[in-house]
């Protein structure tokens, strides 16, 4: 198995959390599902095996079924539709330390099969989970758990997705990332935050959403120091919210405005959390593209 380069912000987490970690590397857990043509089944969670000599444990179940919305119009030859399927994995290895691997993670279904750039979104989600469980358990493998340090609490790295809009142009969608080696002093998370423009079948840049040459970092910066400023966490941590693209590579659209996640340490301490700020489409009516992918949501 290649190993995959771990993104910077799971780097800048996971590295503390794994100084202690003792695994080979199988093959990432993620399944096919992500990029399959029909709701086969997917896995659902599993206890590690006691025995470690024993192979992976992989439980698999039926999905819940989901059906397509308005199907009577699409029989009458309406407009292509899209709509969510549910889809979990957990793995569980035990060689030669215990560690789980689960996903939860929904694939777009069309109701034409063949749509294009409804796959080409899959792919885009498929390739990131791939990524990032690939990451951790290369990096697991590269820094074994001390023995002497490992309590109750097993390694784990999980994905799970918040769905935040889906129109016939975009989908906005964010993975929520966890993990956990043992020994470690807690858990770490991350975000990674997925815009898809169905009429250009590709994922978007926040760029993608305001007119050519706008000052849009500005603005939405100002908004989200304004309110950082009212928490009583923020102070020491006011690069994190600076005009700067790094800073709000994790935006997503929804229908109370342009939502910005900062992960854990970006904006305050760990015990802080993650934080969401949503910047209301009135402030940034007039740099908007009207004809782009966020002009649907301006009032």
């Amino acid at each position: 198995m290649q190993s995959s380069p771990m993104p910077i912000l799971v780097t800048a987490l996971a590295t503390a959390a794994l100084a202690c970690a003792s695994v080979g590397a199988p093959t990432p857990p993620y399944p096919d599902a992500m990029t399959s043509a029909g709701p086969e089944s997917a896995s659902t969670p599993t206890e590690a095996p006691a025995d470690p000599t024993e192979a992976p444990v992989v439980v698999e179940t039926s999905p819940p079924a989901v059906e397509p919305t308005a199907t009577s119009a699409l029989e009458a030859g309406a407009a292509l539709e899209r709509f969510w399927e549910e889809r979990a994995a957990s793995n569980a290895y035990t060689d030669p330390v215990t560690y789980t691997l689960e996903v939860n993670v929904p694939v777009l279904r069309a109701s034409e099969p063949g749509d294009a750039p409804t796959a080409a979104f899959n792919g885009v989600v498929s390739a990131k989970v791939d990524e990032m469980t690939t990451a951790f358990v290369n990096d697991l493998a590269l820094y074994p758990p001390d023995p002497a340090l490992v309590g109750e609490l097993g390694s784990f790295f999980s994905v799970n997705a918040t769905r935040f809009a889906l129109t016939p142009r975009v989908v906005s969608l964010r993975l929520d990332v966890g993990g956990y080696v043992a020994g470690a002093a807690h858990p770490y998370s991350f975000s990674q935050t997925i815009n898809f423009d169905f009429a250009t079948a590709r994922e978007l840049i926040l760029a993608d959403l305001f007119a050519p040459g706008a000052d849009y970092l500005g603005p939405i910066s100002d908004y989200c120091i304004a309110r950082l400023e009212t928490t009583d966490f923020f102070v020491g941590f006011e690069t994190g919210a600076a005009p700067d693209a790094l800073n709000y590579r994790n935006w997503s659209l929804t229908d109370a405005g342009l939502l910005i996640s900062f992960d854990p340490y970006q904006v305050g301490p760990y015990a802080a959390g993650p934080q969401e700020i949503a910047v209301p489409y009135a402030d940034l009516a007039t740099i908007i593209d009207p004809a782009g992918p966020a002009g649907a949501f301006i009032p």
